[in-house]
């Protein structure tokens, strides 16, 4: 038996919403794209893999957590994430 225990950071819904995050959820926001990606890597991991704990977030600037050991270990390479705060919407 394989087990994979993940704390998902903030994944807003519906998605429109992310322009309105504190800084805090900005530092752990994690795109819809992203946390898909995310559980489809950790449903394919390594037969070998027998326990681990990961965090879940896109590729932020205020970023605290650790995503290096994910892409380490089940190659999780995030897509997304918030370069710049205040979070600018390109929309306006």
């Amino acid at each position: 038996m394989s087990v994979i225990c993940v704390r998902v950071g903030h994944v807003p819904h519906p998605p429109e919403t992310e322009y309105d995050l504190s800084a805090y959820q900005a530092s752990i926001y994690c795109s819809h794209r992203d946390i898909v990606q995310f559980f489809e890597r950790c449903v394919d991991a390594p037969d070998d893999l027998r326990f681990d704990i990961f965090f879940a977030s896109s590729d932020n600037r205020g970023l605290f957590r650790d995503i290096e050991h994910p892409r380490k270990v089940i190659g999780y390479v995030p897509q997304d994430g918030i370069k710049d705060w205040p979070w600018k919407n390109p929309n306006g």
